[in-house]
């Protein structure tokens, strides 16, 4: 008897069933003459057991291949099967089922075959309607075919090849999205992927950092891109919030620190008219060290005996000043004096 489905069968398991119906065959006589061309043959009943369509029968040395049955006729009859010879049967002749051994083992070698290809109960490799389904080898599916819902293994994927495109249909059945992979191996999506709150990435980079011509965007374990009531924001940096008149930035142009000028900040310089657009300098005037005031000009006035001639000197940037001194005359000596000296020449 049959070993499957727990176990493959093999020529031995499948021989005695047949051997034991074709031991006892199915009998029944002609009603009229069946010539050597007739393909269908004329019997008093067909009885239950003749197999309804594709059976063989014998009559005298003549194996005969029928393909369907009424109540008292075969037809569709190939004669001279199996290789023996069409002949011409009288009316009365004995007709019986028959199976020859060239048949069974036909049957053995496709029964055999086909067990093969599905396997056993504890090692399907092919999808059944109800129960679990272990798969193994590549499997081609035509295009558009479609998958039910169902959980991704904890352990298992899905992969498919480069060519090729995984399709969602729309809750509302107007069309198909696409995800696939492109010509450079990159993820392509027809439509925008929304993610659920709080998802977590790890590090990655995109795209490549051998793509020199392309923009990378990198998010880190240590921080990330976060976008809060529209406005993309970063990880902290450790700076305080604040204004500062100076910045501390690091490589990737993140404030990390923040302080206020100090003297130090400040480079030396000489100043020269150029540094004044507008307005004038202010000058310190002091006398025999004190302070007498700042004012914007300064202002030289001529003493007695004292003469000052002042000359705007563009060319060498500068304003000069010459000074010139008269020596006092006798009556300014004598009124110092209160009297007239003598006259000593003479």
């Amino acid at each position: 008897m049959s070993n499957y489905p727990n176990a493959v069968d093999n020529a031995s398991s499948l021989y005695s069933p047949a051997d034991a119906f074709s031991a006892k065959p199915l009998e029944t006589i002609t009603t009229m003459p069946a010539y050597a061309g007739d393909t269908t043959i004329s019997v008093e009943s067909t009885g239950v057991g003749f197999p309804d369509e594709y059976g063989i029968l014998s009559i005298d040395d003549e194996l005969i291949v029928y393909t369907g049955k009424n109540a008292t006729q075969f037809t569709g009859c190939q004669r001279g099967a199996f290789g023996t010879v069409a002949a011409q049967h009288t009316s009365g002749a004995t007709v019986c089922a028959n199976m020859v051994s060239a048949y069974i083992k036909a049957l053995q070698e496709a029964v055999v075959a086909i067990e093969q290809e599905l396997g056993t109960a504890s090692s399907r490799n092919y999808v059944r309607k109800d129960g679990p389904v272990t798969m193994t080898g590549a499997k081609t599916f035509v295009d558009g075919a479609e998958f039910g819902s169902g959980d991704k293994a904890t352990t298992g994927l899905v992969r498919l090849p480069n060519t090729g495109a995984v399709k969602w249909r729309k809750a509302d059945g107007s069309g198909d999205l696409g995800l696939a992979l492109n010509s450079n191996d990159h993820l392509v999506a027809d439509a925008i992927i929304d993610f659920v709150p709080g998802q977590t990435f790890g590090a990655f980079s995109y795209p490549d950092a051998g793509y020199g011509n392309k923009g990378i965007v990198q998010i880190d374990p240590s921080g990330g891109l976060a976008v809060e009531l529209g406005v993309l924001s970063m990880a902290p940096s450790g700076a305080a919030p604040g204004t500062y008149p100076k910045v501390t930035v690091d490589a990737k142009g993140r404030v990390t620190a923040g302080a206020n000028l100090a003297a130090s900040d400040l480079p030396g310089h000489t100043h020269t008219a150029g540094d004044i657009v507008s307005g004038e300098l202010p000058h310190k005037i002091q006398k025999d060290g004190a302070d007498v005031g700042t004012r914007r000009a300064l202002n030289l006035v001529q003493g007695t005996r004292v003469s000052l001639a002042a000359a705007d000197d563009p060319t060498n940037d500068r304003v000069s000043v010459v000074v010139n001194a008269a020596p006092p005359v006798a009556g300014e000596i004598t009124n110092a004096l209160g009297y007239t000296p003598a006259d000593r020449a003479g």
